[in-house]
């Protein structure tokens, strides 16, 4: 079996794998292809950049370079020509957008990314989404592995909200919003007990982790938004302190209410009335004062279960 052959089987493989998805799938790829056409026109740098992402992160997580040097007699021409054909639809945007020196550093990045090593990883790798990379977080690693397709929407819509002016962070505010949904289900209670940590420490953690995996994946996002439309830069003031606060609301509210024996998390009319505060912006003030209340019900709680359950 020769190596495009091997590629064909696995490409076959994940289009079964997609199934019924992959409608959605291709269209969050045209919306991703029309994004870069539209910042190919106007910042073409940017798009010489993103296109160079893409053979970059092939060459990092590839797990082929041993059939790759057992099929080939000169693997890095090899790599070097492959990481060029993933590059040329980025590149011929920038030809017909006569964007000569950009393409011309498009085509020298990727074919220069054949020379990177890698380090050796093991031959399973396990899923993209891997716990480590959030934080060991079982709140954001079981909820973006159960939904995908919901992520790459709603990251599709916020890079899309990118495009016009003062869109970019109120749609990542949102997307934060979206982001509290991932604390209505109740993990057991061995993963709570796993750290052995007292009820201040483990609210402390799990806060810090929810602005660690948010304002990490939400950063490439801002950055574009800043870098497309500066004199929308002020907005960022506004939403990093309202989305931290909404995380920090988010994690209180669903520990106030813990309970190992219920997969779901109870919603009460005060918490949904807290919660109503980041949308509705006169109704803050309530929503800071749940905020205390449930900082006090959830080391309550938390202090009940960890110490007292039997």
């Amino acid at each position: 079996m020769s190596l495009w052959e091997l590629h064909a089987r696995r490409f076959g493989r994940w289009v079964r794998m997609i199934g019924p998805g992959l409608v959605v799938v291709l269209a969050a790829a045209a919306a991703v292809v029309l994004l870069y056409l539209l910042v190919a026109e106007h910042r073409p740098w940017i798009a010489a950049a993103l296109g160079a992402l893409i053979p970059l992160r092939l060459h990092a997580v590839r797990r082929d370079l041993r059939l790759v040097r057992q099929l080939c007699r000169r693997p890095r021409l090899h790599l070097a020509a492959e990481y060029l054909a993933v590059a040329a639809p980025g590149l011929l945007v920038l030809l017909l957008h006569r964007a000569w020196l950009p393409a011309a550093a498009l085509t020298v990045a990727a074919a220069a990314v054949a020379l990177l090593p890698q380090p050796h990883a093991p031959v399973y790798a396990g899923r993209i989404v891997r716990i480590a990379r959030l934080g060991y977080s079982p709140e954001w690693t079981a909820g973006l592995r159960r939904r995908p397709i919901a992520t790459v929407l709603l990251a599709t819509g916020v890079l899309l909200c990118t495009l016009l002016p003062y869109l970019g962070f109120p749609a990542l505010y949102l997307a934060a919003l979206c982001c509290v949904s991932l604390y209505t289900r109740n993990e057991p209670l061995e993963l709570l007990l796993l750290p052995e940590k007292s009820p201040a420490r483990l609210l402390t953690a799990k806060i810090r982790t929810a602005c660690r995996n948010y304002f990490l994946l939400a950063a490439p996002f801002a950055l574009l938004a800043a870098l497309l439309h500066p004199e929308g830069l002020w907005l960022a003031a506004l939403w990093a302190p309202l989305s931290a606060l909404l995380l920090v609301y988010g994690v209180l509210a669903k520990y106030a209410v813990y309970d190992p024996a219920a997969p779901e998390a109870a919603a009460s009319t005060a918490s949904m009335l807290g919660l109503a505060g980041f949308i509705v912006w006169p109704l803050l003030p309530i929503t800071l004062a749940m905020l205390v209340s449930h900082a006090l019900r959830a080391e309550k709680n938390l202090n009940r279960y960890l110490y007292d359950y039997d």
